[in-house]
């Protein structure tokens, strides 16, 4: 080993022993070579020889001091060596790859590290695709231009929020970059409108950005159909094209140039006819437009044979569109906030429809025909008039999401229970009076909303659905649990806020995934000690009820994160023991009774003087207790 390795391959001195000769030095240091074997350094200045011990062997070699001079400096430096060489270690794949994870702004930052980053920073592929949503209130079009001009190579820029932007720095991007292939300018807040986006900016991309792909043009109010007309002629590879609350009355023929357009949205336009040359448009998937003023659509829509999903909601359609009933490839139909009073039979020509929303109409009855589609997973049909469900709705054997509250249904069929898929049932506010006790054949059930009824008692057989994991039935007039309620055994959510319950079976306090429980509202006067038994449990409501007391043990539910025990008749002293539950973060207790005598023995204000105060009830009842109940 000659002299050069033996001083770089010491990392640093570790010790220098004083108590030895001034003339002796001894360092000591761990050579990192492949054997990874542990070497002692003797340097003896005087007799400039250097010692080498490594396990029994010890060789000795001479140096000149000049060299050693020399290289103390060298490895005096070291750690500012191993700093540099840390950079140059990695290889410029592994470099880009570890870029590739990272922001534009970072990206920017890391230029200014050396030579070697800011060659790697600046690589094509890393500037491909550009988003600048995270700095979008301070991009402008300079701002715009200058990243244009460093990196004509962009291929998608999303300028998303970026008000400031106008047509000079969409012209900037348009005539420097000439392989982009998408453009976003979507905002998230829908009052801002971008009037400094003009057909100016539609030209641009029409003359010099041929290869177009996706753009997204939302809120750009001062665009106008000449705009459009130009921009149509000139990107005919448009296959994403986003115009949403552009202030539009109408579409120029020229869109049916986009041979190879898949997704149109024109939602919350001035839009009261759809042109026939829409039709025209081959390829295209899926169609939205919501929040216009359609009433009626053309008859020559049943061309898009292509086409999967139609977003028709907050529109003014007073019926059933006849000419959907065409677009046999079509599987999500919205339909929403309309005035729709009845639906067509012709529904059933639909047979790939997987998702159908008729949510917000004036509905009031069913056809049998919508038994038919027998493909149907999401049925919402809320807020309308049905008074009943048809006895067919059996043959929808792929439903998995029904929604019929906000409805008048009274009765439920017993077909409804022979829905094997069905995993979300709502059926709130309606009027109904009972459940029907096949109800239980609803094996795959995992939610189920009943709140704003008439129910009383749920049928012992509602507990065999094993499967369920949320329950919420508020404001009924149910007076108690089945025994067998413990069968719920997945039961993770359980709301019974508004009814008459007074006790609990033994078998409840068997559910042991039980998170949440909202008792609120009911005519509980005594809580079991066995409450404690629910260990899953993170949520407890008990206000609004005639507890006067609350068992200790409850403070043994250490996942209790919320606990609402105000407006009942808990004297004071019960609450002194929840501050051994560690993780409680929302704790109320107002309005309880506190004991008269006791008021006197620690001078404490009337209750009515800090009533619906918690914070000042906090102050007098749990002075010693942590902040965190503040």
């Amino acid at each position: 080993m000659n002299k050069n390795e033996i001083f770089y391959q010491q990392k640093k001195d570790e010790f220098e022993n004083q108590n030895k000769n001034e003339n002796q030095e001894e360092l000591k240091g761990i050579n990192n070579s492949q054997d990874e074997e542990k070497k002692v350094f003797l340097i003896d200045n005087k007799n400039g020889e250097i010692s080498i011990e490594n396990g029994k062997e010890k060789t000795t070699e001479k140096y000149e001091k000049e060299d050693f001079a020399q290289r103390k400096s060298v490895v005096l430096n070291f750690e500012s060596d191993v700093a540099s060489s840390a950079i140059d270690i990695l290889f410029d794949d592994l470099l880009l790859s570890i870029f590739s994870f990272l922001d534009k702004r970072s990206l920017c930052k890391c230029e200014l590290v050396c030579n070697k980053w800011r060659i790697c920073a600046n690589e094509r592929f890393l500037w491909s695709k550009v988003n600048l949503k995270e700095i979008n209130r301070k991009v402008n079009d300079i701002n715009i231009a200058c990243l244009a001009k460093k990196h004509p190579e962009m291929r998608a820029v999303k300028l998303h929020n970026c008000s400031l932007v106008s047509d000079k720095g969409i012209m900037a991007i348009s005539s420097l970059c000439k392989n982009i292939k998408c453009f976003d300018l979507g905002h998230d807040n829908l009052r801002i409108a971008r009037r400094s986006i003009t057909d100016n900016s539609l030209k641009c991309f029409s003359k010099y950005s041929p290869e177009l792909e996706a753009l997204r043009m939302g809120l750009c109010t001062r665009i106008t159909t000449r705009g459009l007309d130009t921009l149509f002629r000139g990107c005919t590879n448009l296959k994403f094209l986003d115009l949403s609350r552009c202030s539009l009355a109408g579409i120029p023929e020229s869109i049916s140039r986009l041979v190879h357009l898949e997704s149109l949205i024109l939602d919350a336009n001035d839009l009261a006819s759809l042109e026939d040359w829409v039709s025209q448009l081959g390829n295209l998937k899926s169609l939205q437009l919501r929040d216009n003023q359609l009433s009626q659509l053309p008859k020559c829509l049943k061309n898009l044979s292509n086409l999967t999903a139609l977003d028709l909601a907050n529109n003014i359609f007073s019926s059933f569109p006849d000419e959907l009933c065409g677009l046999t490839s079509l599987r999500r139909l919205v339909l929403s906030n309309n005035v729709i009073t009845q639906i067509s039979p012709l529904i059933s020509g639909l047979e790939f429809l997987e998702e159908l929303r008729l949510d917000h109409n004036e509905i009031s009855s069913l056809p049998v025909e919508i038994c038919g589609l027998s493909r149907l997973r999401v049925l919402r049909i809320n807020n309308n008039h049905v008074v009943r469900l048809p006895v067919q709705i059996h043959q929808l054997s792929n439903l998995t999401v029904l929604d019929f509250s906000d409805n008048s249904l009274f009765e439920l069929p017993d077909s409804l229970a022979h829905l094997p898929n069905l995993r979300y049932l709502k059926l709130f506010n309606n009027r109904l009076t009972h459940l029907p006790d096949l109800l239980s054949n609803l094996s795959s059930l995992q939610s189920l909303f009943l709140s704003d009824n008439l129910i009383s008692r749920f049928p012992d057989s509602f507990c065999d659905i094993q499967s369920l994991r949320c329950l919420v039935v508020h404001n009924n007039k149910i007076l108690e649990l089945p025994d067998n309620f413990g069968r719920l055994k997945n039961l993770e959510r359980l709301e019974l806020i508004g009814n008459r319950l007074q006790r609990f079976p033994d078998s409840f306090f068997k559910l042991q995934k039980l998170q949440t429980l909202w008792l609120g509202f009911n005519f509980i006067s005594f809580i079991p000690e066995k409450f404690s038994q629910l260990i899953s449990l993170k949520e407890l409501g008990l206000n609004n009820n005639n507890i006067s007391k609350i068992p200790e043990k409850l403070t043994s539910l250490q996942n209790l994160k919320t606990l609402h025990i105000f407006n009942n008749k808990i004297p004071e002293k019960e609450f002194q023991p929840f501050h051994k539950i560690k993780n409680l973060q929302t704790f109320l207790f107002h309005n309880n009774s506190i004991n008269s005598s006791q008021r006197e023995q620690t001078n404490q204000p009337p209750l009515e003087m800090i009533q619906n105060n918690l914070l000042q009830i906090i102050q007098h009842t749990f002075a010693k207790m942590p902040k965190r109940f503040i």
